[in-house]
């Protein structure tokens, strides 16, 4: 019993750390500060990881909870009539600000990405359309899927809107969502609505909503049974944006430890044939060094950033709150580029660092047969990566914080499951 009653205070003390979080992130805090608060919500993150991991060394009881079907219906209901709200919230915004490149090049960009793909010309090449040289930075399927709106004339800000739209709709009504206690179901779809809602103003510029479904389905595809569908959702982040790149390893030991070198491989392969099919063969074939020249060009275009003024002590998109890139402009020694590249040094040192020690404590606890949850221990991992990589992220763009947001909406569901896991059975055996 008191191993039991330790157990629900770790879920539960977790659960509320991720509820700070997300509502931190949606709404940062003025009265923590620029300083205080980015320090906070790297905190949040990385204790609610080390708890979740925690919990992976127990086991957990079956459920009883199941909702009736009226009750699983209206839960559906409730999260349509919160996206139709949504909806026409993102619509006064959207029409408020028609896209302008003076403004942001995010979707001007993929519009000439775009342009250039239908007309049968190589998309990663200079664009000189708006009076300055800027190399594309955007991965392929950061661009390609927008070519729906493109080609039925529609804004692709909808088009993002209804990607997670659709993603939400296929959690809410999945099995594994209907196995979590009704406080959890009821907490995913209010905090999903109200980070939406509280970062509306996001939409007059960028897309990124989009990524953040991509990034729910490879949360949710860590429960399945199939290598196929756990090489696509791992695809479809690697090949929109690179921020998961150094968890792979991770992932892979994880995969190969508790699926064998078979199924391991298979999702392997997977990848990369999406790696072939999305981007070796019709891009890195005509430039093999397209990845490098965007990396670089990236990396450029931060130093202008760290130049951005708007009234402020320090450069606008460092005053977001949610990045720890004030602390390396404000108090680093020496020049600009320096105070960049170290930030550059640290987050790449971090990141892999928590990535190695993550990986030795499963592999030690792993041999010893201490975890009884293994997908727990892939959840609290990645929740240390990724606020490790957007905390010390060169530019803490607000926009950018729907990723980890709705990662940690999405570990809720993970969360309110628990006790619908049968003894010393992990939450991969699980069918999707």
């Amino acid at each position: 019993m008191k191993l039991a009653n330790n157990t629900n205070n770790k879920k539960n003390i977790a659960t509320l750390l991720i509820i700070i979080e997300v509502l931190l992130i949606a709404s940062p805090s003025q009265m923590l500060g620029t300083f205080l608060s980015p320090l906070v919500l790297l905190l949040l993150g990385i204790t609610s990881g080390i708890i979740i991991i925690s919990l992976s060394r127990s086991s957990f009881t079956e459920t009883t909870t199941i909702p009736k079907k009226e009750e699983k219906y209206l839960q559906i209901l409730l999260y349509i009539i919160g996206c139709v709200f949504l909806f026409f919230t993102i619509k006064g915004v959207i029409d408020k600000f028609p896209i302008d490149v003076k403004y942001s090049d995010i979707i001007p960009q993929v519009n000439k990405m775009l342009t250039r793909f239908l007309a049968a010309e190589m998309p990663y090449q200079p664009i000189t359309d708006w009076g300055w040289e800027m190399f594309p930075t955007y991965m392929p399927l950061q661009w390609m899927p927008f070519a729906i709106p493109q080609l039925l004339h529609f804004d692709y800000r909808y088009f993002a809107f209804f990607v997670w739209v659709a993603t939400g709709i296929m959690l809410v009504s999945s099995p594994f969502f209907n196995q979590n206690s009704r406080f959890y179901r009821l907490t995913f779809i209010l905090l999903s609505v109200i980070y939406v809602y509280k970062q509306s103003l996001i939409f007059n510029c960028t897309y990124e909503i989009m990524m953040a479904a991509y990034y729910m389905l490879l949360l949710y595809s860590f429960r399945s049974k199939s290598d196929v569908i756990k090489g696509l959702a791992l695809s479809l982040c690697l090949l929109s944006r690179y921020s998961v790149l150094l968890f792979v390893p991770l992932y892979f030991l994880f995969l190969f430890l508790n699926n064998g070198a078979k199924k391991t491989i298979n999702t392997g392969l997977v990848i990369i044939l999406m790696f072939l099919v999305f981007y070796i063969l019709p891009f890195m074939t005509q430039d093999p060094m397209i990845f490098i020249k965007s990396y670089s060009y990236h990396s450029m275009a931060a130093l202008g950033e760290w130049q951005h003024f708007e009234g402020g002590a320090l450069p606008v998109h460092l005053e977001s709150k949610l990045g720890v890139a004030c602390y390396f402009y404000k108090f680093y020694p020496g020049q600009l580029i320096d105070k960049l590249k170290a930030l550059q040094h640290v987050h790449l040192f971090l990141c892999i660092l928590s990535v190695t020690l993550c990986g030795i404590y499963y592999y030690l606890n792993n041999k010893l047969d201490k975890i009884k949850t293994p997908t727990l221990f892939l959840i609290g991992a990645f929740n240390i990566y990724i606020t490790i990589f957007y905390c010390f992220i060169q530019i803490p763009y607000q926009y950018l914080f729907i990723v980890p947001a709705f990662i940690s909406i999405t570990t809720l569901l993970y969360l309110g499951n628990l006790n619908a896991e049968k003894p010393n059975s992990p939450i991969d055996t699980n069918k999707i």
